[in-house]
Parts: structure tokens; C-alpha cells; sequence
């Protein structure tokens, strides 16, 4: 290039640089402020709305401090942006002649042969992701992926398929129709990207900028591999079609839940024991329900069966989250004995109340909608005959493997039905499952069923057959501190619209299960128990999602019990009970001659004018990477308590909070700064230590 066509190329630029920062500097200073404060109102254009005024639980400054601190910062990298482009333009050529050299480099290949071994490179790195994730999950962790054992073989055929892809792109980019593509430029990059998707898929916990570096580093090894070793060439692309016949056996690898079953006096007649099916509602929240005061109509089947049984006003979860949750009703054991967590499932320290039922000749079915945190790989299947959770569904190949999950839920985004509920189990397959499974595999015997519906979790659905009495007015009130109410956004208005349509929607169907069992003739036998495993934040202190504290929205679930001729019909109580009693009350009621799970029988509830009353514990553990649980929990391991009318929540800072669930339920009021918090927390310091102790 000439000095004088240097000097017309740098007068350019100097002309662009200065039309870009003027740009920058009214978008990013003028119109962005703009922006967020209409944004906030719910007057600017729609995709701003939802961003900032969705989320509007905090000051309209909070906001324009963010803003202003991503104005600062780009103002600071554009300089460099715009040097990187110039010097991009500047060496196009350079950088083009180098491309064609590095892409017709020899060796090279054609492009069936070409596309064969991405192929091949992609099935390689997705099994070797996928069966160390197994080792580690064998080894006594407990990893979301292996809830569907199809994994094992439509993960890489996925990932080999969008291998396949990469290097078609790279074919036709390189013209490679008239020269070929180089094999050292294909192994790169296909190896890099297997690789990184490896390391990233098994959690490593290092930083990704350290893992791409790790990951360019062996796949440059690899293309000197390949590149010395002209063997390599021939017999890697042969394996692609092989490999994905080997990888349909993984199933067979996988620990079937049959595996655990309990043998010892299986054969045992259960002639005369009642039927139970118990009914887990996954993340609905108590307060939102007919049964305990809320003004929408949305569970009349749920309000029925609540008139014809025993219904109990304060029933505390155990944790804020599935999976612990569900441990104790299983075993009867606080999270702090079972020590499941985020990344850890049940072990067989304890027995479940399916293994215990199995020693009296109870047939047992599990049917999981939440097969990611209930589902076999949690450890919960422990003790059934059967179990259903996942299905075979493409959903399970694209998220096997890290590179197609992350692509897929990227190309997702762009489309208005949310990646969450593509391939969610709803109520009516649930019921169908357990049906079928009723009037195939059930005979003489008295049958143990385990239904979990995942219908209410989010991401919501409105469902708009079961929401048209909903209106704008009798929407609940949100908060962003205690005391301090402001508007609700719409679409936040829209989300509960949605959880609460979705309720209504599982309420339909309970009713219709109910009608269904009424039919078969077995309903007068049957124990029938509903609850929830945690409930919900819909706003509350900022607050959304699960997992996230140990509020009253997350802790306070529903809990019925209804056996008709049994237990009393019309019988509300209001002491505060753990779902950790769980399993003692169906031993109990299935006929237990004596103490056989911690706790006692709630059967003592309608049984006696004076029950005896403990105080409740929850806990939840800190969520490492897990952004929903940003909440209190992110100080730490967080515990609390209920005894009589007070919760006492320790959090993980060691600060803690009281409240008075008779005066205030919602929880809006601590008490720990006033004068009756002074009064009463020595007492409950007193008690909780000494129920951690027990």
C-alpha cells in the first residue's frame, strides 16, 4: 500500500472514529437514560419494558447506576474496538492469504471424508464428557444429566451431528470444492470446541477463559497428531458410524431403579392394607391456594377434597428446593442427616417409605414430571418396582452434551416458547403413567404410588382456558421492602396470572385422578395425601423463584390427608407440622404396629384435643454458580425454625430474623430489632440450638 493511499486509509478511519463516538456518546449518555426512566414507567418499546420495568423491584436509580456504569465501560473499550477493526480492515488481505494457506494446507481431504471424521471427533469428545460425568455421578455425585439414560448415546450422536455442521461451514468457506479442506484446520477446530465443551460439561470450576485456553492447546496438539501419523486419517473417519452403534448400549451402564429394591419379606400379603397414593405439586406455594384463603378460584377440586378430609394450615417444608425436600418425606430425615444438595444425591444411609412398604407386599410406582431433580439420578427411585421419569425425546440429545445444549438454548431465545418447557411431563401423562400402570401391574396387592407433577414450576405458562375470571384488581400485592408497596409491573402481573392458571390447571387434573380412582373402585381404600414440596416467590422482597430463602412463600406449602370413612372430613389444623413426619404417618396409617421412620403419626392431630407439638426446622445450602439463588442463601448454609407462632431464621452471615406468623404471616416485619424481638429471641437462640444438637 502507497503513502498516499496509507494516508487516505487512516483519514477514513480518523472520520468513522469520530462519527462512532459521537454515536456512542448520545446513545450511551442521552438516550439511555431516556430509555430506562420510560422503561421503568412501562411507556417505551416493548423489548425495553420487559427488561427494566419486569424487574422493577428497585429504585429507578439502581438502574440508572447500571446504566451509567455500562456507558463508562464502553466508553472505555471502544477506543480498542475500533483499533481492532481497523487493523482487521488493514490486513484483510494479509489475514486472507493466510486462511487460504492454513485451509489448503496438506494433508487434505474431500468432503464426505472431511465431514466423517467431524463427525467422528464430535461422538469422541461427547462420550468421553458424558462417561466421566457418570463416573463422577457413580461416584457419589449427583448430576441432572443422568436423570434420562438415553443420554449415553444421543448426546454424541447430537454432538456429531453438529460436528457435521461445523465442517460443512468450514468447507464451503475455505472453497475446499476445488481444493479440499486441510485436516490440521478441521482437527482444531472440531477438537477445540469438544474439548471446551467437555471441560465446561463436567463442571470443572475453572474459568472459561482458562478452559478455551487448555482446549486450543490440545487441539493443536491433536493436528500434530494426526498431521505426523497419516494412519490416523484413514481409520478416524471409520469409526463415526461404529461409535454411535457402541454408544446405544450405554443404557445397559446406566443403574435401573429396580436395582434397589427391597427383597426381605417382599412376598409378604398385604391383604387388608389401604391403598396410598401420595401427590407431590411441585413449587406450589400455600398461600396461593383456595384452601388457605387465597381470593382467586383457582382450586375447586383441591377445596373439595380439603372439606372431605384433614387439612393442615401450616405445614413447613423442609427445605426451599425439590430434591432435599423430597428426601425427608422418603426418609424422615432432615437435610442436615441426609446431606443431599445441589450437586449430591440420596445414598442408602436410611431407609424410604417405599423400601419399608416393600416388606409388605405393596406394589410401588413412581411417576416424576421433575426428572431433573427427582428423577432416578437423585437417589429417590430407591425402593419402587417401577419408576417412570425421563422420555426419549430430541430434547435429550441436545442438552447430553454441553456444546449442543448451549447452542440450542442460544438459538431458543430467539422464539417465544420458553427452552425450559420443551420437553416438560404434564399433569395428563402423569395421571396416564400411573393409570396404566394401575391396571396393568397391580393385581391383588395394595399399592404405594408416588406422583410428582412439575406443572406450576417455572418458567409459567398461562393457561387461558383456566384463567378468564382472572382480573387486574384482585391481583396480590408485591413489595419491594416490607411496609413500602408500589405498582406491579405487567408482565410481572402476567407471570402470576400464569403460576396461578397453572395451578389451576393441576387442580383439574387432580380431580379428574380422583374421579379416576372413584371409578376403579378403590377410592374408599386409598390414603390420599397432597402436598407440595416448597412453594414460590412471585416478587416478594425482590425475590423470585425457589431456593432462594427461607421465607414463608418457599417454607409454608399445602398438606391434606383425605381417606374416606377414616380420617374426619372438615378438620383444619392449625399447629405447625414438617413434612418430615411424613413417612411415620404412612407407616402408620398403613397399618405399623410401632415407631419405624423419626417423627411421629400426624394421625395424632384428629385424634387427640391436645396434640403433641415440636418445633419445625428448614435449611437450605448455598448454591455454588446457581444464579436463581441469589437470595439470602447467597451468605450461606441458611436454617430456620418454627414453634408456635414464631419463625427465627439464622442466616448464613450468623444475622438473624424473627417474625410472628399469627399477625403476620407474609412475613413483611422483623422482629429481631424491636423491643418483643429482645424479649423473645434469647428464648428461641435457646431452642433452635438445642434442636440442631438433637
Amino acid at each position: 500500500m502507497s503513502r498516499s493511499s496509507g494516508r487516505a486509509f487512516l483519514l477514513r478511519c480518523g472520520c468513522v472514529a469520530l462519527v462512532v463516538a459521537i454515536i456512542w456518546w448520545v446513545a450511551a449518555y442521552e438516550a439511555l437514560p431516556r430509555i430506562i426512566r420510560s422503561a421503568y414507567d412501562g411507556t417505551s418499546v416493548e423489548f425495553a419494558n420487559g427488561w427494566i420495568q419486569g424487574q422493577a423491584y428497585h429504585p429507578v436509580e439502581r438502574y440508572l447506576a447500571a446504566g451509567a456504569r455500562l456507558a463508562r465501560l464502553g466508553s472505555l473499550l471502544l477506543p480498542f474496538g475500533l483499533i481492532i477493526t481497523f487493523a482487521a480492515i488493514w490486513w484483510r488481505n494479509v489475514l486472507g492469504r493466510l486462511w487460504s494457506g492454513l485451509a489448503h494446507s496438506d494433508p487434505r481431504g474431500g468432503f464426505a471424508r472431511i465431514v466423517l471424521t467431524a463427525v467422528s471427533i464430535g461422538v469422541i469428545f461427547a462420550f468421553v464428557e458424558v462417561s466421566l460425568a457418570w463416573i463422577r455421578f457413580r461416584a457419589g455425585g449427583y448430576i441432572s444429566t443422568f436423570t434420562n439414560v438415553d443420554v449415553f448415546w444421543m448426546g454424541p450422536l447430537a454432538q456429531g451431528t453438529l460436528f457435521a455442521g461445523f465442517a460443512a461451514v468450514l468447507f464451503v468457506c475455505s472453497a475446499g470444492w476445488r481444493q479440499g479442506l486441510s485436516y490440521r484446520v478441521l482437527v482444531v477446530v472440531c477438537c477445540t470446541i469438544g474439548a471446551y465443551g467437555a471441560a465446561r460439561g463436567l463442571r470443572s470450576g475453572l474459568h472459561p477463559l482458562a478452559i478455551w485456553a487448555l482446549a486450543l492447546g490440545v487441539g493443536f496438539q491433536l493436528a500434530r497428531l494426526v498431521d505426523a501419523r497419516a494412519g490416523l486419517r484413514r481409520w478416524v473417519p471409520r469409526i463415526a458410524i461404529p461409535a454411535v452403534v457402541v454408544l446405544a448400549a450405554g443404557p445397559l451402564l446406566y443403574p435401573s431403579a429396580n436395582r434397589y429394591r427391597v427383597d426381605a419379606r417382599s412376598g409378604a400379603s398385604g391383604a387388608g392394607r389401604p391403598n396410598i397414593v401420595l401427590l407431590v405439586l411441585d413449587t406450589v406455594r400455600g398461600e396461593s391456594l383456595g384452601l388457605y384463603g387465597y381470593d382467586r378460584d383457582v382450586t375447586p377440586n383441591l377445596d373439595r377434597l380439603g372439606r372431605e378430609g384433614v387439612v393442615f394450615e401450616r405445614a413447613i417444608a423442609p427445605s426451599p428446593w425439590t430434591l432435599p425436600t423430597h428426601a425427608s418425606m422418603f426418609t424422615g430425615r432432615h437435610t442436615i442427616e441426609t446431606r443431599v444438595a445441589w450437586d449430591v444425591a440420596l445414598d442408602t444411609r436410611y431407609a424410604t417409605i417405599a423400601e419399608w412398604l416393600g416388606t409388605f407386599g405393596y406394589a410401588r410406582g413412581g411417576f416424576v414430571a421433575n426428572h431433573g431433580n427427582a428423577g432416578r439420578a437423585t437417589g429417590l427411585a430407591r425402593g419402587f418396582n417401577t419408576y417412570v421419569d425421563h422420555s426419549r425425546s430430541p430434547y435429550v440429545g441436545v442438552t447430553g452434551a454441553f456444546v449442543p445444549r448451549r447452542l440450542t438454548e442460544w438459538a431458543w431465545g430467539a422464539l417465544p416458547t420458553p427452552w425450559a418447557t420443551v420437553d416438560r411431563k404434564y399433569a395428563p401423562r402423569v395421571n396416564k403413567e400411573f393409570l396404566g400402570w394401575l391396571d396393568s401391574s397391580v393385581e391383588d396387592e395394595p399399592f404405594f404410588a408416588f406422583l410428582n407433577y412439575f406443572d406450576v414450576h417455572g418458567p409459567y405458562e398461562l393457561h387461558e382456558d383456566y384463567a378468564s375470571e382472572f382480573t387486574a384488581e384482585d391481583r396480590m400485592p408485591l413489595f419491594t421492602r416490607a411496609g413500602r408497596p408500589r405498582s406491579m409491573p405487567p408482565n410481572r402481573a402476567l407471570q402470576i396470572d400464569s403460576y396461578d392458571s397453572s395451578i389451576a390447571f393441576l387442580d383439574h387434573h387432580v380431580g379428574l385422578l380422583r374421579d379416576e380412582l372413584e371409578s376403579r373402585g378403590v377410592l374408599d381404600n386409598t390414603i390420599l395425601i397432597i402436598t407440595s414440596d416448597h412453594g414460590e416467590h412471585l416478587g416478594e422482597r425482590g425475590l423470585m423463584d425457589h431456593g432462594n430463602s427461607l421465607y414463608s412463600q418457599l417454607l409454608r406449602v399445602p398438606l391434606l390427608v383425605h381417606w374416606p370413612g377414616q380420617v374426619p372430613g372438615g378438620v383444619r389444623v392449625p399447629h405447625a407440622v414438617s413434612l418430615t413426619e411424613m413417612p411415620a404417618t404412612i407407616a402408620d396409617l398403613a397399618g405399623a404396629t410401632g415407631p419405624v421412620f423419626p417423627g411421629s403419626s400426624l394421625r395424632r392431630f384428629w385424634l387427640s384435643d391436645d396434640p403433641i407439638t415440636e418445633a419445625v426446622l428448614s435449611e437450605v445450602y448455598a448454591a455454588p454458580g446457581a444464579g436463581f439463588a441469589a437470595g439470602r442463601v447467597s451468605l450461606g448454609t441458611m436454617r430456620s425454625m418454627v414453634q408456635g407462632d414464631f419463625h427465627y431464621i439464622r442466616n448464613g452471615d450468623g444475622s438473624v430474623e424473627l417474625y410472628d406468623l399469627a399477625t403476620d404471616p407474609r412475613e413483611m416485619h422483623d422482629l429481631a430489632g424491636t423491643e418483643r424481638g429482645a424479649i423473645e429471641l434469647p428464648r428461641l437462640r435457646v431452642a433452635f440450638d438445642r434442636l440442631l444438637d438433637d
